[in-house]
């Protein structure tokens, strides 16, 4: 159906990144997350603020069971894919991430990052 008659109206059309690509822009530009910011949906990076729609990922079960502790991270890709990475589970570790459209806040993929 994409095919014949393109894609849906609002679907994400930017850069997709790689998780590999994700995790190497999160390790060298990822950017600790307050916990206030994040109860208005709201992610910052560099002079930007980001309005993101984050009851549609697990993050909000982050705030309600036994997680780790350390803070979400976030960065940019493109400059139209926000890239969030929340961690999760303490055993395992494990942690989501999330793909954001910059414009819409929308998330449209997610990547499991099990850490060793």
């Amino acid at each position: 159906m994409s095919s014949m008659m393109g894609p849906p109206r609002g679907a994400y059309l930017g850069p997709y990144p790689t998780q590999k690509e994700c995790m190497d822009l999160l390790a060298a530009s990822g950017e600790v997350q307050r916990q206030n910011n994040l109860s208005r949906e709201t992610i910052s990076v560099g002079r930007s603020n980001f309005k993101l729609n984050l009851c549609g990922t697990d993050y909000c079960g982050f705030q309600v069971k036994v997680f780790d502790k350390s803070a979400p991270t976030a960065a940019v890709f493109q400059q139209q894919c926000i890239v969030v990475r929340f961690p999760l589970s303490i055993d395992p570790l494990i942690a989501r991430v999330y793909l954001f459209d910059a414009k819409t806040g929308e998330p449209f993929a997610v990547y499991f990052d099990p850490e060793q």
